[in-house]
């Protein structure tokens, strides 16, 4: 990490597009960024813990940047192939504040880490055949820690709350499931072999959302993998990172967020304008943290 740095920026020209189309603008149209955490070299993901502790991943440096609500910058990791050092790391979950998931995407792995950032087991799946199972199971795998028999490059993962962890694979074609207490690990196919490109999953309550930016929009699925609907293509261009809540199904497409209900119904579009692409978001309270490439932005 080079350095870090505050500065006050803005973030303007949010609008409202409601489902008729027709565009209101909001009556205060720009929000202030007053945080800026630079010396990022290439940070693809930011999330936030219960309680409030802000991490970045940087995929470049291979390191995870956390940021205390006093403003205290810590670093972890670096490149590497042992526990705790990452190759091109693609995601991170801080659900829970005490158990963080790693996509180590360039090690071929998920790292899980405890409350302090310190290194507990890597998860991977090594094959052992196939058998028949639920929904969409369709293998079944021993959850390996390396020498892997299957080829697995995680970019994105999300936890649910009984413990179970889901990954989905660069190539787009399964999302792997580890059982909460990591012995076993699913293969779910998304229907009969269909492909798709992720970009993003988020796992809240009984379902999984899954951005894929082959056909613009968001796929949603039962957690057995059987998909439930999916919708975005006529509005999204770019679909890159997604949150979901109570109400609100949140995705990162190009400059901009896209706010759909749970239904999949277009609510509303705030624009990004940026220096640089935003690469990731996340929306606390009244809070948004948003990244680029070199910086953590934060509008309260």
């Amino acid at each position: 990490m080079t350095f870090f740095r505050f500065m006050t920026a803005m973030l303007v020209g949010m609008v409202i597009l409601m489902p008729s189309g027709a565009q209101v603008p909001i009556q205060d149209d720009t929000l202030t960024l007053q945080i800026v955490l630079q010396g990022f070299n290439d940070a693809v993901t930011v999330e936030v813990d219960p309680l409030n502790n802000v991490y970045v991943l940087d995929r470049l440096q291979g390191t995870i940047t956390k940021w205390s609500p006093g403003g205290k910058a810590q670093v972890f990791g670096g490149r590497g192939s042992i526990g705790g050092q990452f190759e091109s790391p693609s995601d991170l979950d801080a659900t829970t504040g005490f158990l963080f998931l790693i996509a180590d995407t360039g090690n071929g792995r998920i790292q899980r880490l405890g409350s302090d950032l310190v290194f507990l087991e890597s998860l991977a799946p090594d094959e052992r055949g196939s058998v028949s199972g639920r929904g969409a199971i369709d293998h079944q795998f021993e959850a390996g820690r390396g020498n892997l028999s299957v080829s697995f490059s995680p970019i994105a993962l999300s936890s649910s709350p009984d413990g179970r962890v889901f990954a989905v694979d660069r190539s787009g074609s399964a999302i792997y499931e580890w059982t909460s207490n990591r012995q076993q690990v699913n293969r779910l196919s998304l229907g009969v072999n269909q492909r798709f490109q992720p970009t993003d999953l988020d796992v809240f309550g009984n379902s999984m959302f899954i951005t894929d930016d082959s056909r613009n929009r968001v796929i949603v699925a039962d957690l057995f993998g059987n998909e439930l609907m999916s919708f975005g293509e006529e509005v999204l261009h770019h679909p890159l990172a997604l949150q979901v809540n109570q109400r609100f199904i949140v995705v990162l497409d190009g400059d901009r967020l896209v706010f759909f209900n749970r239904q999949g119904n277009l609510v509303r579009i705030a624009s990004i304008p940026s220096r640089d692409a935003p690469t990731d978001f996340y929306i606390r309270g009244s809070a948004i943290y948003l990244t680029d490439r070199n910086n953590l932005y934060v509008s309260r």
